[in-house]
């Protein structure tokens, strides 16, 4: 499991998105600039205009939770769920090439290398999903 090419797609992701959330925070704030002097001068806009202005800075607030959110769910579920299956699978298959290499076991036991196999490909569909849910293309992580 190479966990830093992992980790090279889940930085590039979240910086990714970090300057989508900069650049709507930008856009926001200057609406709010604008919503700010109209309402200083609210006697000469229309109300259509002032509730366009409304309409669209609430968009972009909604657009700017909305992304904030998804970055935080996307760094949780990678910081908690990726790394840890992650390093499940790296120990695993260190702790069973390293015991098999000394006695030979696996060899011998047929049933006991399918079973560690067979749990070996079942973390390995569930980093598939995570990496999914996380942002990252799982064919372009190498297993």
């Amino acid at each position: 499991m190479d966990s830093s090419n992992s980790a090279a797609q889940a930085q590039s992701k979240f910086d990714h998105m970090a300057q989508a959330i900069s650049e709507l925070t930008d856009e926001y704030s200057r609406l709010a600039s604008l919503q700010r002097a109209i309402a200083s001068n609210r006697s000469v806009f229309f109300d259509a205009e002032v509730e366009k202005v409304d309409a669209v800075a609430k968009r972009k607030y909604a657009q700017l939770t909305l992304l904030k959110e998804e970055m935080r769910t996307r760094m949780t579920v990678y910081e908690k769920d990726v790394q840890m299956v992650e390093n499940a699978l790296t120990q695993r298959q260190h702790i069973i090439d390293a015991v098999d290499g000394e006695t030979g076991v696996m060899q011998h036991n047929n049933d006991l290398l399918n079973v560690f196999a067979s749990g070996q490909v079942m973390l390995q569909k569930d980093l598939k999903r995570l990496h999914t849910r996380v942002g990252i293309d799982p064919s372009a992580v190498s297993s």
